[in-house]
């Protein structure tokens, strides 16, 4: 995510691979004050042995810009709109939050690309 818990910005979504790593997928566009407010309170911060405490993720596709990152614990499973542009099993195009499946388990989902 970017931005601090109780005031996020944007999400960064992974999907977790069939090696066990946590793939990045898609970066949100901003998110609406409710959806804020949601995942405020849902999020937590991850701790040293997140994989992805010190990655690196860009602005845009193609861009050189670094954004700063907060690694949450990777437990929530979400629902979000995105365009066909992808490539590599990454969303090129911010996708747009829709909710929060509390429905499903992130082991529920089949690895991306899958």
């Amino acid at each position: 995510m970017t931005g601090p818990v109780a005031a996020l910005s944007t999400l960064l979504l992974g999907r977790w691979d069939t090696e066990d790593r946590l793939r990045f997928i898609a970066r949100t566009i901003p998110l609406t004050p409710a959806a804020r407010q949601e995942l405020g309170v849902l999020l937590h911060l991850g701790d040293e042995s997140h994989p992805w405490m010190r990655g690196r993720f860009y602005a845009a596709w193609g861009s050189k810009e670094v954004i700063d990152h907060r690694p949450v614990t990777p437990n929530l499973v979400v629902g979000f709109a995105g365009d066909t542009a992808i490539a590599d099993g990454r969303y090129r195009h911010p996708v747009r939050y829709l909710r929060v499946r509390d429905d499903l388990d992130s082991e529920q989902l089949p690895p991306p690309g899958g």
